[in-house]
């Protein structure tokens, strides 16, 4: 929480505590985190209601190519967000005894692994 002194309408500074949703420790704390296995490596997944699609990065799905998942093509989904895609993939997913093959974006970089409405919707 951080303070922050504002004018009011009548013309007075006060004094207002506010959360400050931006800072580092905060966007740590918020993170709900899950451990799936995709096409055999465990990988940390970010839970994210608020993306349609499961995404990892470039440098995850370079070590899923070495555990099966190979086949990177075109997308055909578009992001609405400034990421651009490398592809999609089907990889093979298990979590808690059940397994599915579910589509995974790829975008560029090392960035974190986001887990999607539409596996959560297909669990």
């Amino acid at each position: 929480m951080i303070q922050k002194q504002l004018i009011d309408s009548t013309g007075s500074t006060q004094l207002y505590s506010v959360f400050d949703l931006t800072s580092r420790k905060n966007a740590r704390e918020a993170l709900i985190t899950i451990e799936v296995e995709v096409s055999g490596e465990k990988l940390k997944m970010e839970v994210d209601t608020g993306a349609n699609f499961s995404v990892i990065s470039g440098v995850a799905f370079k070590r899923l190519c070495e555990k099966g998942t190979r086949l990177l093509k075109p997308s055909k989904l578009q992001l609405r967000t400034p990421l651009k895609t490398r592809g999609e993939a089907m990889a093979v997913v298990r979590h808690y005894g059940q397994e599915k093959k579910l589509p995974l974006l790829v975008v560029p970089g090392d960035g974190a692994s986001l887990l999607g409405r539409y596996w959560m919707r297909k669990h």
